[in-house]
């Protein structure tokens, strides 16, 4: 799992990045499970383990956080 790489306080805007890019947002199950999606057959689950600030996923879905954060640095630019 990656932890210090997406902050929970950027959990919305990483739905609405996704949705934007044609993920679907399906009901979280269990109590540290905060985001699923599903784009095709690849299912991204966010997790919060409740130690820190940032949230954890599986270190396949990486490129995926990558390519959010890089998206939010050019808007900021």
């Amino acid at each position: 799992m990656s932890r210090n790489t997406l902050h929970r306080s950027k959990i919305q805007e990483f739905r609405e990045w996704l949705a934007e890019d044609g993920w679907s947002l399906e009901p979280t199950k269990g109590a540290y499970e905060v985001l699923r999606a599903r784009k095709g057959k690849r299912l991204l689950l966010i997790y919060d383990r409740h130690e820190g600030d940032h949230l954890s996923y599986a270190d396949k879905f990486a490129g995926i956080v990558q390519a959010f954060i890089k998206a939010r640095k050019a808007v900021k630019a």
